[in-house]
């Protein structure tokens, strides 16, 4: 029986997209699309349909205001439309989960401004007046060349990996994605290390709680070492597990108890009493005498 060889030549590139000579595939990364503070530029990277802006790229997207040279990998991400209606109005910061931005047409993912309105959490339409004095509350400057400095791109950990939420709902809202009912559910499970803002503390000496915790103590202006973890319990009225919307929130007595606003401020100024008294350094335990005479107190004005 004869035998019959067959030669096989192969060719070796060096052109960008080849072959590389030492046999590997030479693949040129894609640069990453970010969004500019240029309505024009923004306009360029979508697709025209029938009037719509449809954006080329889905989900949150890389966004860059005029000056800032950060690398993409440290910028803040942004959905577009979110992002176009803000830039539209003069401004170069999300505007935070309080404010939903919807669309007049019927297009999916279109992002054309004259297309876009803002509205409260719940449905209800804001004015252009409105949108600019919520901003305000954010601290945002209602100009145009204010600089968008905030976000979830430098991401703050513990050595342990634990993130760290700043004394903001929109650091809190950066590290939550919103349901259709408009709860905030936590993109972790486990508890954050929370830094007030004139906390200088190493990330591992913060203190930890749940996010729905921290998120009520931002929402109404209070510290953690003003009222402890073990007589006010932070609630939901929201049937969603885990939901840390301020809104949904309440402040409770362990046994369940809604607590007045008076009754917080009892247990705020007993608190205040104990670390006035304690020894220890600011966020201590004060001394087993003076814990027990506060939770004599406490359980006297909360009725627990």
């Amino acid at each position: 029986m004869s035998e019959h060889f067959i030669t096989l030549t192969i060719t070796i590139s060096d052109r960008p997209g080849g072959t590389t000579s030492g046999g590997t595939m030479g693949v040129k990364k894609k640069p990453a699309t970010v969004l500019t503070d240029d309505l024009k530029a923004i306009s360029e990277l979508c697709e025209l349909v029938n009037g719509c802006w449809v954006p080329t790229v889905s989900g949150r997207v890389p966004c860059r205001v005029h000056g800032d040279d950060r690398p993409v990998g440290d910028l803040p991400t942004v959905a577009p439309h979110r992002w176009v209606w803000t830039v539209a109005q003069g401004f170069t910061r999300d505007p935070g989960p309080l404010v939903h931005v919807r669309r007049e047409c019927s297009t999916a993912r279109c992002c054309n401004p004259k297309h876009l309105f803002a509205t409260t959490s719940d449905g209800v339409r804001l004015s252009k007046a409105e949108f600019k004095d919520h901003m305000k509350e954010l601290g945002t400057i209602p100009t145009p060349s204010e600089r968008l400095n905030s976000g979830v791109a430098v991401a703050e950990k513990t050595g342990q990996g634990v993130a760290v939420v700043r004394q903001s709902l929109d650091d809190v809202m950066a590290h939550c994605r919103v349901s259709k009912s408009g709860c905030w559910i936590p993109n972790a499970a486990s508890q954050y290390a929370c830094r007030m803002d004139d906390d200088t503390s190493t990330p591992d000496e913060l203190p930890r709680m749940g996010l729905h915790r921290w998120s009520w103590l931002v929402a109404n202006a209070h510290s953690p070492t003003e009222l402890p973890s073990t007589h006010v319990h932070v609630r939901r009225t929201c049937s969603t597990r885990k939901c840390c919307n301020p809104q949904h929130l309440y402040a409770a007595s362990p046994d369940g108890h809604a607590l007045t606003v008076n009754e917080i401020r009892q247990v705020k100024d007993c608190a205040s009493t104990s670390l006035r008294k304690s020894p220890s350094k600011l966020g201590g335990h004060p001394s087993a005498s003076i814990q027990s005479d506060n939770d004599a107190y406490l359980r006297s004005v909360l009725m627990f």
